[in-house]
């Protein structure tokens, strides 16, 4: 049989671990987001450019 304070402190490391895989992941949600974000801002910027290209191409072509 255990003692009471060996129990409290399987508890509280048990605690302890789990806050701190709780903070991991949600470090790796939050970057995960901000990844995606800044992915999606990327491609939009990059799709305006080619647009920018094409319709300066096309005035150039018309001209």
């Amino acid at each position: 049989m255990k003692s009471l304070v060996l129990q409290e402190i399987e508890m509280l490391f048990s605690l302890i671990v789990a806050l701190v895989v709780s903070l991991v992941l949600g470090v790796l949600y939050f970057k995960t987001l901000n990844d995606i974000k800044r992915d999606e801002l990327k491609d939009a910027m990059d799709r305006a450019q080619r647009l920018k290209n094409k319709r300066s191409h096309k005035d150039l072509v018309g001209a």
